[in-house]
Order: structure tokens, then C-alpha cells, then sequence
């Protein structure tokens, strides 16, 4: 590479304050430690974290992806706030050592950042004719975090090493989302905000809705049969393959319908985009049915409501009505951002046939879909441009595999098909869920842009990279299509 790599410029600091530093946060942690043990625990992850972020910035944004998954989880209290500040200073503290890439990257992604750029710009003006100015505020800043995530990961990834750490990361989290719900007990406590129907004993952890939860898995299904295209030693694939059923678990404990839903659209689709790859998918998908009807066996109640002959979706269909009514009334600019719940109530009764008017009257309810959501409070203008940022990031996916085919790159080329597969997947099941300003999922669709970036560099060859990674070797490519019996070399 031709960028400055941090680690060799922290290699030509001198010893006396590299030894000051450790020292430094020596103490730091020991004090935390002696006024409370758990502060001194979090103090000694922050050094390490920032250690990461010093050192190998794509592992400590894959650590701050975990972080997202598990935020308001048992002992989590401040870690995303806390990782998003840390992660985002010392980003842009290392711009200058990826100068060349990142020059590149914008050049590369800049349509892709316009329209995000202008969803947001348009999102904020909405203020100008909210009906509660506080509530747009307050829905701003999840949305200012959220996009966020799609510069820092363009830039922050600059091999295809990095982005396949990132990737890693991202499973991990999914699947540790999973674990620690269920060895915890936690089931959905969501505010009425957030759903019609918690619905009880559904899966979730800390702060997730269950049925964002499971678009993030359905997520990280498919990138797990990215990187199993990947050479790397087997422990670390075993580590992948046992991520798969607990991820199969998750997506039933989770009970979502729209998760399901996903998960049928993301099959579809790689039966479409991985033709090549059509019966190792049919023989996976055997395999992940049998799990999956074995977990669904063991939970009656999961069968019981997936099963559940509901019309109304829960309620949604309600609510639907009731929006479909906001947008007929604001076409053009909506009602401002995160003002749907601040007027609904004053819409209900202009809906026809509505089995839970009282329910929606009393409560602060979100459309309970994605589309509607930015319709209502943004108008088509809004509308329009959520769908160009949206499938602007998912297109890009797409167009990275195609780049790195070129290059004779098929298993990450292979790589970004899966991911791609994924995100529509997961943009499936948003159609029952609000969740665009969802962090993780905003994560999911920067997938795209950041592969977009490491295929389109010029100034490297992805063939002659190999960091000597445990995690991801050099990495060979098929004999002959994908569609070939077996990998050369």
C-alpha cells in the first residue's frame, strides 16, 4: 500500500512515550478500579479498544458493531455512546494515513453519499414545518448518528482484508445478540412506540425490537456464505458454521413474521444472483430447514403466532390506514420527521375500518413500515430519496462483485453477491418494521459502499494483497466459473 500505516508510525515513536502511554493508562484503569470494579473493567476495555482503533482500525469498528447489537444488554450501560464517540475521534485522527483511499473512495461512492447526504438535509429541514419541533429533534439525532456510519466505513476500510474483518465482526455480533438473549431470559420489553404487539416471550436484547433483531440476523445468514467462499483455516470456519444455527434459533425465539419474510426473499434472491452456486444453497437450505423446524418444534409459542391466522398484521393494517390518511393530507413534505406519532391520533377517525382505532388514538405508534414512515413525515420528496440512498448502498454490492469478477476475484466477488443478498433480504423484512434510522441496518447497507471502495481502487491489486491475517490467507479463486467443481491452487 502506498497510505502510511498507523502501526509503523506508533513503531518510530520513541520508547520513553510509548512507556509513558502504557503507564498512563495503567493508572487510569487502576484508579477506576479502586473507586468501582466494574468502572475499572470498562476503563481497561477502553484502552484496549482505543489500542484497536490506534493499531487495526477495521477491528475496532467491527468491536463498535458488536457494541450496536448488544446496546441497553445486561453491563452495556454507555458502551455505544461511549465506543461512538472514541471510535469516531480517533477516525478521524488516522484520515491523513489513508489519504490516497480515501480520495478514491468519495470519488468512487459519491452518488451513493449525495443521496444520503440530501435524505438527511431534507430530513432536517422538515423542522421548518413540524407540529412538535422537539420530537423531529429527537428523531434527528438517530438519524445523524445512523447515516454517519456510511462515511466512517468507506473510509475506515481499505483492503479487502478489512472489510472481510468487518464482516466477521458483524456476525459475531449477531450471533453473541442471540446468546447472551437467550442466557439472560431477555424477551421483548418494546415500548409502544415501537410496536402494536410486543408480543410475549419473543427474543430480544436490551433495546432491539425482536423484529429488528431478526433482519439483522437474516443479514448474517447470508454474509456467513460469503466468507465461506473465503480460504482461511478451518477453526475459523467451524467458528462460522456454529454461528448458523444459533442465528436459525435466534430467528424463531424472535417470533417475527417479517423476519421469515426476509428470510424467503433472501433465499430467492441467491437462488437468482449465486446461480452458480445452486446446489450448495439448495443442500444448505435443506439443512438450515431441518433446524429450523427442529427449533420451531420446540416453541409452541413461536408456532402459535407464526402460524397465527391475523389479517390485521398484529394491527398494522390499522395503522397502515391511518398513514396512508397522513400522506393523502402532507403529499409532497409530510408532517416533519418523527411527527407521524405527534398527529396520527387526529387522522384515525378519516380511516376506514379500523379494528383498533382506540389503541392507535392512545398510543404513539410508528407506521410499522419502513416506506410509510419516511412517506408520512417526508413526503414523496422524502420517499424518493430514502429509496436512492437505500438502494444506492445495496446497489453498490452488486456492482463490487461485478468489479472484482473482472479482476478474476470470484470468491469475493462470491463475497459482496452474499452481502447484497443479504440487505435485500433484510429491506424485505423492513416492510413491517420502521427501522431506517436503525444503527445495525445502517451498517448493513454501508457494506456496499465499502466494498465498492476496496474494488474500485486503482492504485493496489487486490491479487497481490496478503497481510498474513490467521483469519483470511491469500485467498484463490476458481479454476473456471463459479460454477466449477472446485478451487485451483
Amino acid at each position: 500500500m502506498s497510505t502510511v500505516q498507523t502501526f509503523d508510525r506508533l513503531s518510530r515513536l520513541p520508547p520513553p512515550l510509548i512507556l509513558l502511554g502504557l503507564l498512563g493508562g495503567a493508572a487510569i484503569a487502576g484508579v477506576a478500579a479502586a473507586i468501582e470494579p466494574r468502572l475499572g473493567v470498562a476503563s481497561i476495555g477502553g484502552l484496549v479498544f482505543v489500542a484497536f482503533i490506534l493499531l487495526d482500525l477495521p477491528v475496532a469498528v467491527g468491536i463498535w458493531i458488536v457494541a450496536l447489537f448488544l446496546a441497553g444488554a445486561p453491563g452495556t450501560h454507555g458502551a455505544v455512546t461511549g465506543t461512538s464517540v472514541v471510535l469516531l475521534a480517533g477516525w478521524a485522527g488516522t484520515l491523513v494515513d489513508r489519504l490516497p483511499h480515501i480520495r478514491t473512495a468519495l470519488w468512487r461512492t459519491r452518488w451513493v453519499l449525495l443521496a444520503s447526504a440530501l435524505m438527511i438535509v431534507w430530513s432536517t429541514l422538515s423542522y421548518l414545518w413540524s407540529t412538535d419541533t422537539a420530537a423531529t429533534v429527537e428523531s434527528l439525532k438517530a438519524w445523524y448518528v445512523s447515516a454517519g456510519v456510511l462515511p466512517v466505513l468507506v473510509m475506515a476500510v481499505t483492503r479487502p482484508r478489512d472489510m472481510v474483518v468487518v464482516l466477521a465482526w458483524f456476525v459475531t455480533g449477531a450471533t453473541l445478540a442471540v446468546l447472551i438473549a437467550f442466557a439472560t431470559g431477555s424477551t421483548a420489553n418494546v415500548s409502544e412506540v415501537a410496536s402494536l404487539d410486543p408480543g410475549e416471550g419473543r427474543l430480544a436484547i436490551g433495546i432491539t425490537d425482536p423484529n429488528y433483531l431478526a433482519a439483522d440476523i437474516v443479514g448474517a445468514l447470508a454474509i456467513i456464505t460469503g466468507l465461506l467462499a473465503l480460504r482461511m483455516h478451518w477453526l475459523w470456519r467451524v467458528a462460522l458454521l456454529g454461528a448458523v444455527p444459533i442465528l436459525l434459533y435466534g430467528l424463531v425465539a424472535t417470533q417475527s413474521r417479517g423476519g421469515i419474510i426476509a428470510a424467503v426473499v433472501m433465499i430467492l434472491a441467491a437462488l437468482v444472483v449465486l446461480r452458480g452456486y445452486r446446489a450448495r444453497i439448495l443442500a444448505a437450505l435443506l439443512v438450515a430447514l431441518v433446524l429450523f423446524g427442529g427449533f420451531l418444534a420446540l416453541q409452541p409459542r413461536a408456532m402459535d403466532r407464526l402460524t397465527k391466522d391475523d389479517t390485521t398484521g398484529t394491527g398494522r393494517t390499522d395503522i397502515w390506514r391511518v398513514a396512508v390518511e397522513v400522506a393523502k393530507r402532507n403529499p409532497i413534505v409530510g408532517v416533519g420527521t418523527g411527527n407521524f406519532v405527534v398527529v396520527e391520533h387526529e387522522y384515525a377517525q378519516d380511516a376506514d375500518d379500523l379494528q383498533s382505532a382506540s389503541l392507535i388514538i392512545d398510543q404513539a405508534l410508528v407506521t410499522h413500515d419502513i416506506w410509510l414512515q419516511a412517506l408520512t413525515e417526508n413526503g414523496v420528496i422524502g420517499l424518493a430519496l430514502l429509496i436512492a440512498s437505500f438502494g444506492s448502498c445495496i446497489g453498490s454490492s452488486l456492482v463490487a462483485a461485478r468489479r472484482w469478477r473482472r479482476r478474476g476475484r470470484h470468491d469475493l466477488a462470491h463475497m459482496a453477491s452474499a452481502v447484497f443478498v443479504g440487505q435485500l433480504g433484510a429491506l424485505a423484512g423492513s416492510t413491517f418494521v420502521a427501522n431506517g434510522s436503525d444503527r445495525v441496518w445502517w451498517v448493513l447497507i454501508a457494506l456496499g459502499p465499502g466494498m465498492l471502495a476496496v474494488a474500485a481502487a486503482k492504485a493496489r491489486s487486490c491479487d497481490a494483497e496478503d497481510d498474513g491475517s490467521p483469519a483470511v490467507r491469500r485467498v484463490p479463486w476458481p479454476a473456471r466459473a463459479p460454477g466449477g467443481a472446485g478451487l485451483r491452487g
